[in-house]
């Protein structure tokens, strides 16, 4: 018995004598690193910087020019990205937010706080109409089709169709709760809801 006892006892201290295992390697980090390719943001200098007030945010690219919010102003601006100018300052609702689109046009711009859609004629720089359709959430999308405008409302269970001739409510769509954005691609409305982990 003694005999056994000793031998374990040496076997524990020469185990604990080993060196410790190395640490295990962490996975490399995600990204581009090749040369040439990745470019630290430090390195990269402006062109043009748009004297914008405000929180600039929400964007839509159209023919000629790029179109920001400025939520704290209740804001967008027109940007020529040709002359590197703002070439206007349009008064939209109360808390331009959840993205911008483009289309029939005008450009299209949800308003949190008044609940509110405002169209902005893209020839004249003026709001032609006012949509009272106020989007799910403030971190969302919204998006045109060859017909319709699209708008999740509600509580984020609802997909609005609206009529761009009209201005009008042309169909109200059950989507997952919790959704926030949609688009429009392969002749489809596209619909996320991070809240259920659902595209409708």
């Amino acid at each position: 018995m003694k005999t056994l006892a000793t031998a374990f006892a040496f076997s524990f201290v020469a185990l604990a004598q080993q060196p410790a295992a190395e640490k295990k390697q962490a996975p490399p980090l995600p990204g581009v690193s090749t040369p040439g390719v990745r470019r630290e943001m430090s390195a990269i200098q402006p062109q043009a910087v748009f004297p914008v007030e405000g929180a600039p945010d929400w964007q839509v690219v159209t023919d000629d020019a790029v179109w920001v919010t400025s939520s704290p102003r209740n804001m967008v601006h027109r940007l020529d990205a040709k002359t590197n100018t703002v070439v206007a300052g349009i008064m939209v609702g109360k808390r331009p937010c959840s993205g911008l689109t483009a289309g029939f046009g005008t450009v299209w711009v949800p308003n949190c706080a008044d609940k509110t859609v405002s169209r902005i004629d893209i020839r004249t720089n003026q709001v032609v109409a006012t949509l009272p359709f106020g989007p799910a959430n403030s971190e969302g999308l919204v998006a045109v089709s060859a017909d319709a405008f699209w708008m999740v409302s509600g509580p984020g269970d609802k997909l609005l169709r609206i009529d761009p001739k009209t201005n009008l409510l042309t169909a109200e769509i059950a989507v997952a709760t919790g959704s926030v954005s949609c688009i429009f691609a392969d002749g489809a409305l596209w619909v996320t809801s991070p809240e259920t982990s659902v595209v409708t």
